[in-house]
């Protein structure tokens, strides 16, 4: 195993001058235990595409309705600064599904394929004795043959499909997708009638009622192609208001009207079948919206917060008991360790280490604190195999972030404890080395993934 661990004692709140770092094995593995409750949750994960940090009621929007995810908001765990790992489609959907950063596996950007000796939620899920459904975009199989601008498709048999990667069930589609989308299958390829959310949500209800029909536990992984462009996938309903209203994007927001809705949908269905008390529900999105998100800075493809930050919830009734607001920084790659910790399982041949960190102590009010940093980095294939460029990457840690970017890696320190990142490097020039430090030897255990040193020997 490599990485290594920054414990938040070593910090002095904000300004971090008492800093010490020690490059130590990250054991992110080892005995697990069922959840808290005495019985292992059911899991339903939720994300959209391209849904920025002001694309919800709840955080302040005055344009878009969003009731059933405001419903969420003010019922569960409220997460304030929830992290996409990457800026982008593709490399987050890895992060999700492995709990390790998608450079770890030459994920660089949108459109790239996981590596197959990955190990997914669905081989989690599977290990545990999960039924385990896919529905939705899938994104993580294209330019298997490497080369750039290459789009594949699924199919039944894909090396890199939902199939070779944990999940016995799956209704998906490699791209983004519309009304009436054509979608693969275990059995081959359909296409459904109805809107492209509705076709999704159908199917994950579909798969929830076998698995509870059959007393079997499920991790449903539901993720939308809305609200990306081309903005086409809703119904007349859905546009109605903004239409009438004369707002501008009404298309995307009817796009994000097709997310509420079914998302209220997914809810009512848990609780019409009484498995919602003991069902972990996440919602977040992969990366934020191109369209603007302020008042966070960046958009898409941008490091910035407005870039990675989006919405994010958590629901589970029978350990989440009143409704909880947390600033914690949460990160997609959090979630495949959150969720071998509540399974009480590991996956043979995991690769290490693990980016992500488990969050059962938030979930189950033990802590509100992240202890660990959370790396962040946009790179590139290098000139000889198994090598990488890094373009830019970042660190969060507590309420400041560290930059670096361009040829000259010139680090940039802000704090995000107001709006606009205001610089503050002049003013912990120690914190500035610390966590330099630290980003660089992050990047170390990164380019050993790369160079595919994190795999078990054949």
């Amino acid at each position: 195993m490599r990485g290594m661990n920054i414990n938040r004692r070593d910090f002095m709140k904000a300004g971090a001058v008492g800093l010490s770092l020690c490059a130590v094995p990250r054991v992110l593995w080892g005995e697990t235990s069922p959840a808290p409750t005495g019985t292992r949750p059911n899991i339903l994960f939720v994300m959209t595409d391209d849904q920025g940090w002001m694309d919800v009621g709840y955080n302040g929007n005055k344009v878009l309705k969003t009731p059933n995810l405001d419903a969420m908001a003010a019922e569960g765990l409220r997460c304030d600064r929830f992290y996409a790992a990457a800026p982008v489609c593709s490399p987050t959907r890895g992060s999700c599904m492995t709990g390790r950063h998608p450079n770890r596996y030459a994920l660089w950007d949108w459109g790239y394929p996981i590596r197959p000796q990955e190990r997914t939620l669905g081989h989690l899920g599977r290990e545990a004795g999960y039924r385990t459904g896919f529905f939705g975009k899938w994104h993580l199989n294209m330019r298997f043959d490497q080369t750039p601008g290459k789009k594949k498709d699924l199919l039944p048999d894909d090396p890199l499909g939902p199939g070779a990667m944990g999940f016995d069930h799956w209704l998906a589609r490699s791209t983004c997708y519309n009304n009436n989308p054509k979608m693969c299958t275990p059995e081959g390829t359909i296409r459904p009638k109805g809107e492209g959310t509705d076709v999704t949500t159908d199917a994950t209800i579909a798969f929830i009622d076998e698995c509870v029909d059959n007393n079997k536990p499920f991790l449903a992984v539901c993720w939308t192609s809305n609200p990306h462009s081309s903005y086409s996938s809703y119904t007349k309903e859905d546009i109605a208001p903004y239409e009438e209203a004369g707002i501008k994007d009404a298309a995307r927001m009817a796009e994000i009207g097709a997310i509420d809705r079914n998302v209220g949908r997914l809810r009512a269905h848990l609780r019409k079948r009484e498995v919602a008390d003991n069902t972990l529900f996440i919602f977040c999105s992969d990366n934020g919206s191109d369209r603007g998100n302020a008042p966070l800075l960046g958009n898409k493809k941008s490091l910035k917060e407005g870039g990675i930050r989006v919405p994010g919830l958590i629901e589970w009734p029978a350990v989440i008991t009143e409704p909880r607001r947390t600033k914690m920084p949460i990160n997609t790659s959090d979630l495949y360790p959150t969720f071998a910790e509540l399974l009480g399982v590991s996956v043979p041949g995991q690769a290490l280490p693990l980016d992500g960190i488990s969050l059962v102590p938030l979930l189950t009010g033990k802590s509100d604190t992240r202890e660990e940093p959370m790396f962040f980095a946009q790179a590139a294939a290098g000139e000889t195999e198994g090598s990488m460029v890094v373009r830019r990457d970042a660190v969060v840690y507590g309420d400041l972030k560290l930059y670096r970017s361009g040829s000259a890696r010139k680090a940039s320190l802000v704090s995000l404890a107001e709006d606009g990142e205001p610089v503050v490097t002049k003013d912990h020039p120690e914190t500035v080395a610390k966590l330099t430090a630290a980003l660089d030897k992050w990047q170390e255990s990164v380019s050993a993934s790369v160079r595919g040193e994190d795999y078990p020997k054949v």
